[in-house]
């Protein structure tokens, strides 16, 4: 399966960061601790899966509240990549009163931050929590 494949999938729970990040977010939360953890696919173009390691430096921001930094776990190819990403009780009352979200990349070479992530995305990530 290609990016472009992939990127043409579940668009409804996509958040594209630039051309070259996107994060497919899974419909399933898993809890961690007194806090939730939200699950998302990093999908990188494999052009620049080489040059940029991203990983670790890739955010959501619901609200005001602080940038979350996702996680890294095992992936299967080396331009997707699992992250989870902590939620603590007041980023879920956020979530579930449609607060604003962000995503975005803190990469010297790939520093953006997405649009305003669209309601029915943030409404339909609230379903989980």
């Amino acid at each position: 399966m290609t990016f472009s494949e992939i990127s043409d999938q579940n668009t409804n729970l996509q958040i594209n960061i630039g051309d070259k990040v996107s994060l497919l977010f899974d419909q399933s939360i898993q809890s961690a601790n007194s806090n939730k953890v939200l699950t998302a696919t990093l999908m990188i173009n494999p052009q620049e899966s080489e040059k940029l390691d991203l990983e670790d430096r890739v955010w959501i921001q619901i609200g005001e509240n602080s940038r979350v930094f996702g996680r890294k776990t095992e992936g299967n190819e080396d331009f997707q990549n699992e992250l989870l990403f902590d939620l603590d009780n007041i980023m879920i009352d956020d979530f579930k009163t449609t607060k604003m979200m962000y995503a975005g990349v803190n990469h010297p070479n790939y520093n953006l931050k997405s649009k305003e992530i669209s309601t029915s995305v943030i409404k339909e990530l609230a379903k989980q929590l």
